[in-house]
């Protein structure tokens, strides 16, 4: 059992210059909407794969040249959605069909290679061998990923990226992202009432092609037009826009703002996933597009006010809720990067409704934020009478691994830092998790860091530590004290681990932590810092079982169980930039043998 405890320094205040709040693609109805169409569906227990450059055209929004999931003659943005069961095998063959990288040589924690890639679910409780991001899949090379699910494994919505240190961040905004869904061993394994409801997908995806956003603060969006140079990628994007004024938009499925049909008193599940690399999502459905702050939605009614609509969330990240959720927390739906949720919905009244990315600065101060419609919900035709969500879920089983660990006592203890700060050849921010631009940086390395910032020395040459291959393999301290020099990456074989942050000259907000994603971790506590309005309700509850969660201004408390499989995992922010520039770390469950 991991206890992790994340902590994140004071929360800034929303300033419309530092990306707190980026109003993008508000316009509705631009041209004939499109009809929501679901990705394909591939249920085969062996697939075949790639990735080629192809053209991502988006109806009223735009058309680019990017990279995409190729199943059969088609090539898409999502990649199709893939399903599976428990105690299945599914084998993936996966090939690289790009051209070759930029020559030169590749330094550590910076962007490069456009070009390679890999396969990373979140999800799946499966070997972190197989699902390992370490995979490099280089152009004109294959490989085959073989995940063993367990025959308990739990049913729920997942979904899939390339995950390759240096170029995930690029990639994902790309398109690189698909859909995935483990299916119950029988229908009757969950509640009668969701057993009737249509599910719907919702791969919802930040395409940034370009936007007007000039800050430089930490978490400012780095737009595709902007990564595809500093990655060095050699391809014309060859971007054209349908308005010239929405550069910069949410696409659901691959398309921007589809029209979605349902009937009076129907309910539906949509299956939505977070699927960027950067953006938080804030989920309202309106009688009107709400494109201002929408206040405090715990105590100011934002979402639709006559009754019309109403919802259940049934599940996070994959994993159903012991009892399904309504009211404030649900009708203003926060998902932090990578977070997938399962959200029952039905409208009594004919109309036409947005489901809506919102913004407020009660809930998401410190986060960048956009606005957009992302799907019209146009209800109409004769009425229909279904049962709705029953609020106790538990008669849907869980698996041994994802037992009640909230009242549970740990053992042993590891520590890693979070940061940004304005230093080691980064005119932005250079992002801390325990190594730096060259897998310098210690776990406790602070004095370095800070003296290299006060000399304005260069983190590619003056710090004391260094690692050929990056992945710490050879590096891992013992679980008593705190001096840990000579630790580059990896953190020791413990079971109770906790985050520490401090803000930098450039500051500092929610960054999105993944301890790897081969095991769910249970949130236990929230302890907010003086002054803070995060409160966790907005982002989980206790009990609540996540592969992602917010390092939230305070410190955050979560437990999980290694047990059935051995093998590095890797705890890394969300938000992908920091990832590929130095936010991650290594670390290994206790007593099981290092990664080769």
């Amino acid at each position: 059992m991991l206890v992790l405890l994340w902590a994140c320094p004071a929360q800034l205040a929303c300033d419309a210059t530092d990306g707190c709040l980026l109003l993008n693609s508000n316009i509705v109805g631009l041209g004939a909407a499109e009809t929501l169409t679901q990705p394909q569906e591939v249920s085969a227990s062996t697939i075949a794969l790639s990735v080629e450059f192809c053209t991502a055209s988006i109806a009223n929004f735009a058309a680019f040249t990017t990279r995409c999931y190729c199943y059969g003659s088609s090539c898409t943005v999502p990649g199709p959605t893939i399903v599976t069961s428990p105690g299945a095998t599914l084998t993936v063959t996966f090939t690289n069909s790009l051209g070759a990288n930029p020559t030169g040589a590749v330094t550590a924690n910076t962007m490069h290679s456009p070009n390679t890639v890999n396969l990373h679910t979140h999800g799946l409780h499966v070997d972190p061998a197989v699902d390992s991001i370490f995979v490099e899949v280089e152009p004109g090379e294959s490989h085959t990923y073989a995940y063993q699910l367990p025959s308990d494994h739990h049913p729920g919505f997942h979904w899939y990226h390339s995950h390759h240190h240096g170029s995930s961040t690029f990639q994902v905004m790309g398109g690189l992202v698909g859909g995935l869904r483990v299916e119950p061993s029988s229908a009757s394994d969950l509640p009668t009432a969701l057993q009737a409801m249509a599910r719907v997908t919702m791969v919802v995806h930040h395409i940034a092609l370009d936007n007007s956003d000039t800050s430089t603060d930490p978490f400012t969006v780095w737009t595709y037009t902007d990564l595809h140079g500093r990655v060095g990628a050699t391809d014309s994007i060859g971007a054209s826009y349908s308005y010239s004024s929405v550069t910069d938009a949410w696409a659901v499925n691959g398309q921007y703002q589809p029209q979605h049909a349902m009937a009076p008193g129907e309910w539906q599940i949509f299956d939505v996933v977070n699927a960027a690399g950067d953006r938080i999502l804030e989920l309202e459905i309106n009688t009107a597009l709400q494109t201002a702050d929408v206040g405090d939605p715990a105590s100011v009614s934002t979402a639709t006010t006559s009754g019309e609509c109403s919802s259940y969330l049934l599940a996070v990240d994959g994993v159903y809720l012991d009892t399904a959720r309504s009211g404030p927390h649900v009708d203003h739906l926060v998902l932090v990067q990578a977070q997938r949720v399962s959200l029952a919905v039905k409208c009594d009244t004919a109309g036409t409704y947005f489901l809506q990315t919102a913004y407020s600065s009660s809930v998401t101060n410190y986060e960048a934020a956009s606005v957009q419609n992302l799907v019209t919900l146009v209800v109409s035709g004769g009425a229909v009478s279904m049962s709705a969500p029953t609020a106790d879920q538990t008669s849907i089983s869980k698996p041994w691994y994802l037992n009640d660990l909230t009242s549970t006592a740990s053992s042993a203890s590891w520590s890693i830092a979070v940061e940004q700060t304005g230093c080691c050849d980064d005119a932005a921010a250079t992002y801390w998790l325990g190594i730096g631009d060259d897998c310098s940086m210690a776990v406790f390395g602070r004095a370095e860091g800070d003296a290299l910032c006060a000399s304005g020395g260069s983190c590619a040459t003056d710090c004391a530590f260094s690692c050929a291959t990056c992945d710490g393999s050879d590096k891992y301290g013992s679980c008593s004290g705190t001096d840990w020099a000579g630790v580059s990456s990896y953190p020791p074989s413990c079971n109770y681990a906790s985050m520490d942050g401090e803000q930098g000259a450039s500051g500092s907000y929610a960054h999105v932590a993944q301890l790897g994603t081969v095991n769910h971790f249970q949130f236990v506590e929230y302890t907010k810092d003086t002054g803070q309005v995060a409160t966790e309700g907005w982002y989980g509850k206790t009990g609540d079982f996540r592969d992602t969660f917010p390092a939230l201004a305070g410190s955050v408390e979560t437990r999980v169980v290694f047990a059935d499989f051995s093998g590095e995992v890797v705890v890394h922010c969300h938000f992908l930039k920091h990832e590929a520039r130095g936010q991650r770390a290594l670390a290994r469950p206790a007593n099981v043998a290092l990664f080769t």
